[in-house]
């Protein structure tokens, strides 16, 4: 059986795919996220809300899940998770006390500030094997497909 599973493969069309390759480096880029932040207990998608909600105080949940292309019925249980982790605090708007803000809290800042650390190095590691223009070629290309 192991021999079996040491065998090469044929791949049929999956190497022509652009999805295949994108599923299996999200499955690498996911698990290295997980192992440079791991005790953190933060995925990468919660810390994207964070950095988002750093770079823009008093956001909006609307607001929050357009910038990450979610809806924000799927949004709002990850937004209540991180203000239960005191990571966030929710607010009502001056401007429209129908919606709720999103800022940073001090507790947010630091656990932001440890995990960055981390995910540069992670992002490093990741990345070992492109040069500095390649890196920014293949940032500049997974732009435009999730832009389209």
């Amino acid at each position: 059986m192991a021999d079996e599973a040491r065998r090469k493969l044929a791949r049929d069309v999956l190497p022509e795919l652009v999805g295949y390759h994108l599923r299996r480096a999200h499955g690498t880029v996911v698990n290295s996220f997980a192992a440079a932040t791991g005790e953190l207990d933060l995925s990468p998608g919660q810390f994207g809300m964070i950095a988002l909600i750093r770079a823009n105080p008093r956001l909006s949940q609307v607001e929050l899940a357009a910038a990450i292309g979610l809806d924000k019925s799927t949004v709002a249980p990850a937004v209540d998770k991180l203000v239960r982790r005191k990571l966030i605090a929710r607010k009502p708007s001056d401007a429209d006390r129908r919606f709720n803000t999103l800022t940073l809290t001090p507790v947010g800042e630091a656990l932001y500030q440890d995990a960055l650390g981390r995910i540069r190095r992670h992002e490093d590691e990741i990345t070992q094997a492109l040069s500095a223009d390649e890196r920014q070629t293949l940032i500049g290309l997974l732009e435009k497909v999730h832009r389209t």
